[in-house]
């Protein structure tokens, strides 16, 4: 048994830590976290390491143990920069304090010591193992179905373009067709329409080249150039109606 005697504040609290910190860490055990959280060891939850003085942003601790010399850094934030291998049972076979686990039971008279047991020989570690085993594969099987129903989205959307593209099939071969009766829209009656136009306008021509011809016949003659214009004009209107026709049809292959 190793006996620190000293007046208050001179460090003892101070000494036995860093020993207890030399020795144990690092810490990977839940309960033994909890232990050295007690002893003031490590930080409790959004504290700085007690340890570690406040003025500073870390502690150095120099051990000499057996034939180990251990040198350990203690950041604020509880982490241990170490080159040595500790026990963190040290907790429980090393340390008596009266906040300690094993203390608060003694005192209790409470005998049932078998977690210590459980503990020091990791079937504690087990358990803590299984739990998160089955947590992880409680998450699997969320990822799993979350990944059916993914792949079910995934297949819906792909029938819906599937049938988008079938609807769109049907659609483009009614623009195409349009499209090429607009081509050959009355193209013969056009052709037709054109040539009796020429004809038209060569009689007019040649008629306004007669205008020199004896009285007579100039009444006769106005009132065929009359005639022909008068025909001329319902054929410029008939043409009219075509194009506007022609443009509506462009109308709609634009909107479709």
């Amino acid at each position: 048994i190793t006996i620190f005697e000293g007046s208050n504040s001179s460090g003892k609290s101070t000494i036995i830590k860093s020993i207890a910190t030399a020795l144990s860490s690092p810490i990977t055990s839940n309960n033994l976290f909890n232990e050295a959280n007690k002893f003031g060891i490590l930080p409790r939850q959004d504290k700085d390491s007690p340890i570690v003085n406040i003025f500073e942003d870390k502690a150095t601790i120099n051990l000499k143990y057996g034939k180990s010399d251990i040198h350990d850094i203690l950041l604020k934030d509880g982490t241990v920069e170490t080159d040595f291998k500790g026990n963190e049972n040290f907790l429980y076979t090393g340390m008596l304090l009266k906040n300690s686990k094993i203390q608060e039971y003694l005192a209790s008279g409470n005998d049932d010591f078998q977690w210590i047991v459980s503990e020091m020989s990791n079937g504690g570690k087990y358990e803590e193992l299984k739990v998160l085993n089955d947590a992880y594969i409680r998450l699997a099987d969320m990822q799993t179905i979350a990944l059916k129903d993914i792949n079910k989205a995934v297949g819906a959307n792909l029938k819906n373009n599937k049938d988008l593209e079938e609807q769109k099939k049907p659609l483009s071969d009614e623009i195409k067709k349009v499209r090429d009766e607009i081509i050959n829209f009355d193209a013969p009656e056009l052709k037709k329409w054109t040539e009796k136009k020429g004809k038209i306008e060569r009689e007019i021509k040649k008629l306004n080249q007669q205008k020199k011809e004896p009285e007579n016949g100039i009444i006769k003659k106005k009132k065929t150039v009359e005639s022909l214009g008068k025909e001329y004009t319902n054929l410029e209107s008939e043409n009219s109606e075509k194009i506007d026709e022609n443009k509506k049809l462009e109308k709609e292959i634009v909107e479709l």
